[in-house]
């Protein structure tokens, strides 16, 4: 029934249809529901009501779909989620919400739902205190591209098994508590918000947390302790902030942290012993501040018997020279980006430098690439702008990938979409599963680039 300009659809309309599995009223002109319509559908798992003019649900609308499993509600005009209105719906893994006119995510709103709510570009300004109690078992949250200015204290306490959480694109400064009780988050996305500073313990439950970005906000302070609880993040994103100076000892616990990125700041200079503890880093993206200079030992993790830094940037900066000790003991070939091609800012260096880079160069001792191109890629299999080695995925760039959106065909970086890596798992051909999603079930979706996140 897609597709058809029906506007009225009778209570008993699907009552002969008790075998059917999958039922699409999607691209109508239907407003209203009635109670109970789907009450004979037992064996029905999928549901699509998208692309509609649907603007309200009432209590009993899913009332029989024992079965259900997914259900799209997208590109509607529902304003309202009345209280237990997914309640029967205890075999739902996913529910689509997004692009509605929701306003507030009330107590009980969603109650009964176990794997995946979307709700992204709505109009949600509101959360209320218990808006989540009951959902135990939710695996990911996606909250994006809406209007919240303010998460209650504790109000994610009931997700204790919740993989990924999405609040980008909202207007949000945290306050303490805001993000308690994430002990099972490995992914959370908090980029393009109106975040001032991060005070200490702010991420202090998110022990297992592998990728925290908090870009594209308003940070100008960080307290010594922020980052207290992140022992295994891999990846970490500071970029587009406001930040000028950063304590010596604020990354300190950060020794499994991979990936730092702290571009686009305004940074001046870069101290010895700010990376001290970060024994495994690997990339380190510095470029467009304002520094002016770095100190000799700035680059090396004292307290490691070897470094693994692999790459640097540091165009779009004011630095005239390098102390040529500044990179001695880092692992060889390293990767430097350093002139940004065609920029206003281009950096200058003076001839001593310059003739030290090209040496190095020449050594294959240090490699340069363009920051401007789309990948640069080695015989290692290295591949910059997502951060993938062959072999070895252990987390996603949150400049390239976020978080899976949806259900749709997996779509990857073109130059790693046909490697295969350990922790992925093969469900079909050109379809990937990654091994946190092992128990969700699903066996297809698409991972969107950052600038389709927030649009």
């Amino acid at each position: 029934m897609s597709e058809n300009p029906v506007r009225v659809i009778e209570a008993n309309t699907f009552d002969e249809l008790a075998s059917l599995e999958a039922l699409a009223l999607d691209h109508t002109s239907i407003i209203h529901l009635p109670g109970n319509l789907f009450s004979y559908l037992a064996q029905c798992k999928v549901l699509t009501l998208c692309q509609s003019k649907i603007c309200e649900i009432p209590n009993n609308t899913f009332t029989g779909l024992t079965n259900l499993q997914g259900l799209d509600l997208s590109n509607n005009v529902i304003s309202l989620v009345p209280s237990q209105a997914f309640i029967n719906l205890t075999q739902c893994k996913f529910l689509d919400l997004p692009s509605n006119l929701i306003s507030a995510v009330t107590k009980s709103s969603f109650t009964g739902l176990i794997n995946i709510i979307v709700l992204i570009g709505n109009q949600i300004s509101v959360i209320e205190l218990n808006a989540f109690k009951g959902l135990n078992n939710l695996k990911s949250l996606l909250l994006h591209n809406n209007n919240i200015t303010h998460l209650p204290s504790c109000v994610f306490i009931a997700l204790k098994h919740c993989i990924a959480i999405t609040l980008s694109g909202n207007k949000l400064s945290l306050s303490d508590n805001a993000l308690a009780g994430l002990t099972s988050a490995r992914f959370l996305f908090i980029f393009k918000n109106e975040i001032p500073y991060l005070s200490n313990g702010i991420f202090k439950d998110l022990n297992k947390c592998l990728q925290l970005d908090i870009s594209s906000n308003k940070i100008s302070k960080i307290d010594l302790k922020a980052f207290a609880g992140l022992y295994n993040v891999q990846g970490l994103s500071l970029a587009h902030n406001l930040i000028q100076n950063l304590s010596l000892g604020v990354f300190f616990h950060l020794t499994q942290c991979k990936e730092l990125d702290l571009s686009g700041n305004q940074m001046q200079i870069i101290q010895t012993g700010l990376f001290r503890s970060m024994c495994n880093l690997q990339f380190l993206f510095l470029h467009d501040n304002d520094i002016s200079a770095i100190e000799i030992q700035a680059f090396q993790s004292v307290n490691c018997s070897h470094q693994q830094l692999k790459s640097i940037t540091l165009f779009g900066n004011k630095l005239t020279a390098l102390d040529f000790n500044l990179f001695m003991k880092l692992p060889r070939p390293l990767f430097l980006g350093l002139n940004k091609p065609n920029s206003t800012n281009e950096m200058h260096w003076d001839c001593n430098t310059l003739c030290w880079l090209k040496q190095q160069e020449k050594d294959g001792l240090v490699k340069f690439f363009d920051p401007t191109s789309y990948y640069y890629t080695n015989s290692t299999g290295l591949c910059l702008q997502c951060s993938v080695v062959a072999g070895n995925l252990s987390y996603l760039n949150p400049y390239t990938w976020t978080f899976p959106m949806g259900i749709e065909t997996g779509s990857f970086h073109p130059v790693c979409a046909d490697q295969h890596w350990d922790n992925l798992t093969c469900i079909e051909s050109g379809k990937l599963k990654p091994n946190f999603l092992q128990e969700s079930q699903i066996s297809s979706w698409y991972m969107f680039s950052k600038s389709c996140l927030v649009g």
